[in-house]
């Protein structure tokens, strides 16, 4: 897990816009403030058919899927600042581009070079790179 952990540390920060959003949840009850920020993956978010961009705080939120389970991004949030921190479901996927196998729709795999890893990321999430 450590090494898988590795693999995608840095992926979903390169594979994600640099604008932040805030979503006030509201506090309930006087409960602890539910605001999240995200650079990519936002509460409600159903991601495409493979649920690729499901909103997730942890894998146990992303489903299983014929390919295997998924993964959360968010499980590399701990090295990230919180401007860069993503919450959506993800899978490997082989080479970067578009992958409809491993990604499916409205979803690229992105890789991190340095790694030598790769992984399925929302296209909305990589609009920014190209500017």
């Amino acid at each position: 897990m450590k090494i898988f952990t590795l693999l995608f540390l840095g992926f979903a920060a390169v594979g994600c816009g640099s604008s932040t959003t805030t979503v006030d949840m509201a506090k309930t009850g006087g409960g602890a403030d539910m605001t999240v920020v995200s650079a990519c993956g936002h509460p409600g978010d159903t991601g495409n058919s493979k649920h690729i961009g499901q909103y997730c705080r942890t894998a146990k939120d992303c489903p299983m899927t014929d390919m295997g389970s998924l993964l959360c991004s968010s499980l590399e949030n701990t090295v990230m600042p919180a401007n860069q921190q993503t919450f959506f479901c993800t899978t490997t996927c082989p080479k970067a581009g578009p992958d409809p196998t491993n990604c499916g729709e409205n979803a690229v795999c992105q890789c991190q070079a340095a790694l030598g890893a790769c992984g399925c990321v929302p296209t909305a999430c990589v609009a920014g790179l190209d500017k």
